[in-house]
């Protein structure tokens, strides 16, 4: 599922959590709490969506985009998230 966050927002950045959620096909709190650990991490932002004054919008990082590109880096780093999780 993380790797499909980062995708998703490397592809099309700015989305919401709702939008998110629909998109990688997961309960809307998973994704919420999963943006959540992103954000600590450091491998995505967000601000303040100005269309919808009640969501923020959320963008990969640089660090992120770094990620994505190593496949060895990638892996390790969703299981050391996944295993957070649980």
């Amino acid at each position: 599922m993380i790797a499909s966050i980062l995708t998703l927002l490397n592809r099309e950045g700015g989305l919401n959590a709702r939008e998110i959620a629909r998109r990688v096909g997961v309960p809307y709190t998973t994704i919420n709490h999963a943006l959540s650990r992103l954000q600590t991490d450091g491998l995505v932002t967000s601000c303040p969506n100005l269309l919808q004054m009640h969501s923020n919008q959320y963008f990969i990082t640089k660090t992120g985009q770094k990620l994505l590109a190593d496949p060895d880096t990638r892996l390790k780093v969703v299981r050391a998230f996944e295993g957070r999780q649980k």
